[in-house]
């Protein structure tokens, strides 16, 4: 009588011959059991159980493929095969006390349309096949639960793969050095899995469906690993392994195997194809960052800086003290001697252009209207401009473009009211409309509706220019980025028998020339006035930034060493905005203070508690002196009834009970 292994809970299973379906006797559960035919076949049935009851999914599909590969027709080695393939456990149902399937590797395959599954019905009995068709049903049942709620989680770009705990249930480093990862790309605006953050208000939720989704929409896998032993851990491998079978079917995912403390060969042999980082190199975080940045194609270069006059040389910064008491000549002065001594000088030149517009400073300008193509300052300090400098200069030249460009294409269509042409007229309208830049639109409608005489222009060019005029009204007014939907639910559309292709053709038009810009935020395409991007950017630094600092007065408050060392990471992960970095080492060398100062303070608590077992020791050994010499009278006397014999041996007694008592209550005070 062969013995196989319950594939429910792991029992023995006393199979008779000719059966293919038995009852477990351990936890009641009704069950297809392979032919008991080999000895050889028995062994490894039970092996492949044993690993897939213990999670260990591709171990056990191993086995199965090796029993098919030498009995074809096993029926139970291809159900095998569906059970590790879609990562079935078999857990109790706290309702009915019965086993039942959950999923750890979703699919968007039936089972039921399964190869493996159809295989095994072709060579299984009538009575198996039931069992393999309704077990097959409620795994589809629960991968239909999955799929349900996963499709509702929005797309992420990274899947962060680590082992969380050790052996004794403690956090790993693997897990602190994740999160460092985490960290630093989730300020990027990057949409990050990382199970520890990301799972943590789904406690008491099935896992399954927000893995799934996770893994089937990053383009980059991220393995973090400090040992060998964590890379292959059963659930870790359970990630990193679908992944790959995700990276065979779709070329643009990428895996980063991330190591630590440990040799590069010793990662899995699936990794070896793979280009690998070593976390411990120096600079290893931003080469992560913007290499994950430079596959998903994000541009994280350019950044919104404010123009900083106080970084050119000392005569500069002494003009620029004067430019802001309205000295306008001295300023000059200034400027001048400092072009003499580097006539490169960007901040110089551009306190040249202040002067010869009479203002202190840029922001000055705006009720301006300049054609700054005919100042040669300003054009020589954007050509001698630092990269940063520079992009906010041509940014700042592109506005006052606009401006006068504005102003001399009012002019034009204010002169539309004495064409007399009918047919020039449509062809005008529509001209200016598809040219117009960021401050256009407002003018187009009123001057078209005031100035020129009904009739004279097509409903259609004029509906074009009003649709694009309300577009830019409410990007504009709201300072908002928002999605074509939200576009038609404003009040600008709200109730219009427009669609979202109308808006979508507009939108385009808007695009090409340059008045609004779009881009992805959490897979939703979103527009915003061109600059959206750069301000969001922006933002999201100065609020990552003002979040540091109040987790880090939390932490130097609280005086939490590894709340420092987090914050100084996050720091680090701003790279050189604002003080960022003297933040960093700020943070560092107080959690190094701190850490010092805790082993201090352990060595004298230490201390104190030597010096008191050793106090206790002593007087426990003169304690148990006089106990000795109380023994002694004692058993001396221990025969005599009467006189004086009698009475030591009764004081010693005593004596002996008391001393006993007080040996035993200092022994309790040691620690």
């Amino acid at each position: 009588m062969a013995i196989f292994k319950c594939k429910m809970c792991g029992g023995d299973l006393n199979i008779e011959a000719n059966l293919s379906v038995i009852e477990c006797e351990y936890c009641g559960t009704t069950q297809t059991v392979p032919s008991a035919d080999n000895e050889k076949k028995t062994n490894l049935f039970n092996r492949a159980n044993r690993l897939r009851i213990n999670s260990e999914f591709d171990k056990a599909a191993g086995i199965y493929e090796s029993i098919i590969a030498e009995f074809p027709e096993e029926a139970e080695a291809y159900w095998g095969l569906c059970l590790c393939n879609y990562g079935i456990e078999y857990v109790d149902d706290p309702a009915t006390a019965k086993k039942v399937p959950t999923c750890h590797r979703a699919s968007f395959e039936k089972l039921l349309a399964d190869e493996n599954f159809n295989m095994a019905m072709e060579y299984a009995d009538v009575i198996a096949q039931k069992v393999y068709r309704d077990e097959a049903r409620e795994i589809d049942r629960i991968m239909e639960e999955i799929l349900s709620i996963s499709k509702n989680e929005k797309p992420y770009d990274v899947f962060i793969c680590y082992k969380e705990t050790d052996e004794k249930g403690e956090r790993t480093i693997d897990s602190v050095l994740a999160q460092d990862i985490y960290d630093a790309l989730a300020s990027k605006g990057l949409k990050v899995f990382f199970a520890r953050i990301t799972l943590e208000d789904k406690l008491g939720q099935m896992y399954e469906p927000y893995i799934f989704a996770a893994l089937n929409s990053a383009k980059v896998m991220l393995a973090i690993g400090t040992k060998y032993e964590h890379f292959h851990a059963v659930w870790v491998k359970n990630e990193w392994s679908r992944f790959l079978k995700l990276m065979a079917k779709d070329k643009s995912k990428v895996l980063i195997p991330c190591y630590k403390d440990m040799d590069a060969y010793d990662m899995p042999d699936e990794f070896k194809a793979l280009q690998a980082q070593d976390m411990g190199k120096i600079g290893f975080m931003q080469d992560l960052v913007r290499g994950v940045e430079k596959i998903l194609g994000v541009n994280s270069s350019v950044q919104t800086v404010t123009v900083n006059h106080d970084s050119g040389g000392a005569l500069t910064r002494r003009g620029y003290i004067y430019l802001s008491d309205n000295d306008f000549i001295n300023a000059d002065n200034y400027f001048e001697r400092a072009l003499d001594e580097n006539p490169e000088d960007s901040k110089a030149y551009l306190g040249k252009f202040l002067v010869e517009v009479r203002r202190t400073s840029i922001d000055e300008l705006d009720d301006m209207l300049l054609d700054l193509n005919s100042f040669k300052n300003f054009n020589r300090a954007i050509r001698f401009a630092q990269e940063a400098d520079k992009a906010e200069l041509e940014l700042f030249k592109e506005k006052m473009d606009r401006k006068h460009y504005l102003k001399c294409f009012s002019e034009q269509l204010g002169k539309l009211s004495e064409i007399k042409e009918k047919d020039l007229i449509p062809k005008m309208v529509k001209k200016f409309a598809e040219s117009a830049t960021v401050d256009g639109y407002e003018k187009i409608i009123t001057i078209i509706t005031k100035s020129i005489p009904k009739g004279l222009y097509t409903v259609k060019d004029l509906n074009s220019a009003k649709i694009q005029a309300d577009i830019f009204r409410l990007l504009s007014t709201t300072q908002k980025v928002l999605t074509v939907s939200e576009i038609l639910k404003s009040k600008y559309f709200s109730g219009s028998v427009l669609t979202s292709k109308t808006i979508d053709v507009e939108l385009g038009k808007m695009i090409s020339h340059g008045a609004i810009e779009e881009f992805i935020i959490d897979g939703n395409l979103l527009y915003g006035v061109k600059g959206s991007r750069e301000k969001l950017k922006s933002q999201r630094m100065i609020n990552s930034y003002n979040e540091m600092i109040n987790q880090m007065n939390i932490a130097i408050k609280t005086k939490n060493i590894e709340s420092l060392r987090f914050v100084a990471g996050c720091f680090e992960s701003l790279g050189n905005y604002n003080d960022s970095v003297q933040k960093c080492e700020e943070c560092r060398l107080l959690a190094r203070k701190l850490e010092t100062e805790k082993i201090a303070e352990k060595e004298r608590q230490n201390e104190i508690i030597r010096q008191k077992n050793l106090s206790i020791q002593n007087k426990t050994a003169q304690l148990k002196q006089q106990l000795a010499m109380q023994e002694k009278i004692y058993n001396e006397n221990r025969n005599k009834i009467f006189g004086s014999g009698a009475k030591l041996r009764a004081s010693a007694k005593i004596e002996i009970e008391r001393l006993q008592r007080e040996i035993n209550e200092l022994q309790s005070k040691m620690v």
